[in-house]
């Protein structure tokens, strides 16, 4: 079976309100289930390409704090 989840994804999200997809994407935060990383990944992935140099560099600057914080 062929199955391209950043289109089921990407068609998912396509028609929700910022509400469901602020739902769905704390829902799944909220989860420890390692399932739903890749459609959190496809999410990150359309805001990655929307961003300029200076939005990636905050990005990256916002994760690489957040996650040096976790083993602390």
């Amino acid at each position: 079976m062929n199955f391209n989840i950043r289109e089921a994804v990407i068609k998912n999200f396509q028609d929700e309100s910022i509400t469901n997809l602020i739902k769905t994407i704390n829902d799944s935060v909220g989860q420890n289930d390692e399932t739903v990383l890749p459609g959190l990944g496809v999410i990150f992935e359309v805001l990655w390409k929307s961003c300029d140099d200076e939005e990636k560099l905050m990005l990256a600057n916002a994760i690489s704090k957040n996650i040096k914080t976790l083993n602390k």
